[in-house]
């Protein structure tokens, strides 16, 4: 069975793995053996480090084999990070409406900027998320999302974003359509 790790959203320091329940039973339903983890959300580097370490003990329990990792919103910027950092444990990355960018973020809608803070203060540099593998990782963008601007993606990002119609933030991170459950599969089985 295929091994799927998820991150789920909440502007860093909020955020639940129950939240994804729906999407979770969805991916299940199609054949996935789906982990949807709790980690913590006092700051960035403790984040890492617990997801990493929860990673290499999946791995090692399914035997060495290569997982993939979704990432919600908040999730997905950690998702990010986690596939540039360590590229050799993970798969394929799916990231649904990612924050890639969390300063300029938080520069255009300073709602998300105080807490941002908060959660990255003993970061000295945020990793930059500039890279793209088109044939690893697989971007999801709301055609109208209202809390992660287009400006904090690349030109080839955006370029190589799929778009499957849905309007808003929340209704692309909590969907189950069959156009994504479609789409899922094809990068699965790519």
């Amino acid at each position: 069975m295929t091994l799927m790790v998820t991150l789920h959203g909440g502007c860093f320091v909020g955020g639940s793995h129950l939240w994804d329940q729906k999407q979770t039973f969805c991916l299940q339903k199609l054949g996935y053996q789906v982990h949807q983890l709790d980690f913590p959300k006092d700051n960035f580097e403790d984040t890492i480090d617990f997801i990493h370490k929860t990673l290499l003990q999946l791995v090692k329990s399914n035997e060495g084999n290569k997982l993939h990792l979704l990432g919600r919103s908040s999730g997905g910027y950690l998702a990010k990070v986690l596939f540039d950092k360590y590229p050799d444990l993970i798969k394929k990355a799916i990231y649904l409406a990612p924050v890639f960018d969390p300063i300029t973020r938080g520069k255009i809608n300073t709602k998300f900027q105080t807490k941002q803070s908060h959660y990255f203060r003993n970061t000295v540099e945020l990793p930059n998320t500039e890279s793209f593998n088109s044939t690893r990782e697989f971007l999801f963008l709301a055609e109208r999302d209202a809390n992660v601007p287009k400006e904090c993606f690349t030109t080839e990002q955006l370029k190589l974003a799929i778009h499957l119609g849905i309007q808003t933030h929340g209704g692309l991170l909590q969907t189950t359509s069959n156009a994504f459950q479609q789409k899922i599969m094809e990068i699965m089985k790519s």
